[in-house]
């Protein structure tokens, strides 16, 4: 069924969708997989800056036995002695089954200065979402857009070792498979995320793609729209964040002037007010 836009409500400072009657109203492919209400994190405060930020969270209809359950076929590929993994996932599964395991927005100089120091290899690597961008990418995903580049996941440790994610190899195939059930502050509360400590415990990690994901909102078609994706080999030396490093350290930034001439001429829109 389709989100009706006057059909939002807000509780305890979040917002959500619903229908008459007190029931709630889902995209089809969010309702297949048990969600019955997705909140969304805007404008924070600055004490949501202390904490990263979730951006959006669920809530599953737990009476249903397959909530929180999810198989996507994947393609198996080596590279440099390296197992990953490539497939295709609507863009709301994405976001109710991945986390950003990024820095608080109010991360201080003082605190990565003893991280350097200690040369301590973090599980907490992004950089915080920006809400603005958001809000910019949720439009384009507005117009039937094209989107073809991957988003890059990662299996976390935990949650590999707790169940709720796998690659399962059949005879002719593998599949990544998904089970929310198996991860106990969701079995026990229903949602994924821990507002009050700021704790989100979705199973798998975004490492490249985060705002892409995080945009789909509540737009319908957004969140049914199909994009490709890679699963890092979980044992990539230095994780998820080295290949992070990799995309973003490393990369060289497009001559301004450039920069500037392609967003005109291929009239691509900007969260930034001066571009």
């Amino acid at each position: 069924m389709d989100i009706i836009e006057n059909c939002r409500y807000h509780r305890d400072g979040l917002e959500h969708i619903c229908k008459l009657e007190d029931t709630h109203i889902m995209p089809r492919v969010l309702a297949d997989f048990g969600i019955i209400s997705k909140a969304l994190q805007s404008n924070p405060t600055e004490e949501d800056k202390e904490k990263s930020y979730w951006a959006s969270s669920h809530e599953y209809d737990v009476t249903k036995d397959d909530w929180g359950r999810h198989e996507i076929i994947v393609t198996e590929f080596n590279q440099s002695g390296y197992t990953h993994y490539f497939g295709v996932i609507s863009l709301g599964i994405a976001d109710a089954i991945c986390r950003v395991p990024a820095l608080p927005a109010a991360t201080n100089s003082l605190e990565i200065a003893k991280r350097t120091i200690n040369d301590d290899v973090t599980d907490v690597y992004q950089r915080a979402l920006e809400f603005e961008r958001i809000e910019n990418i949720e439009q384009f995903l507005s117009s039937n857009p094209t989107i073809v580049n991957p988003v890059i996941l990662a299996l976390s440790k935990d949650s590999q070792e707790n169940g709720s994610v796998m690659i399962k190899k059949e005879q002719d195939f593998s599949k990544l498979v998904i089970d929310l059930q198996k991860i106990d502050f969701i079995k026990k509360t229903h949602t994924d995320v821990n507002f009050s400590k700021g704790i989100d415990y979705r199973p798998i990690d975004l490492v490249d793609g985060q705002h892409r994901i995080r945009s789909t909102r509540l737009n319908p078609e957004a969140n049914a729209l199909l994009i490709p994706f890679v699963i890092v080999d979980s044992n990539y030396r230095g994780g998820g964040g080295r290949l992070f490093a990799e995309i973003n350290v490393q990369s060289n930034e497009i001559m301004k002037l450039h920069k500037l001439h392609l967003r005109y001429v291929l009239r691509l829109a900007s969260h930034i007010e001066k571009d």
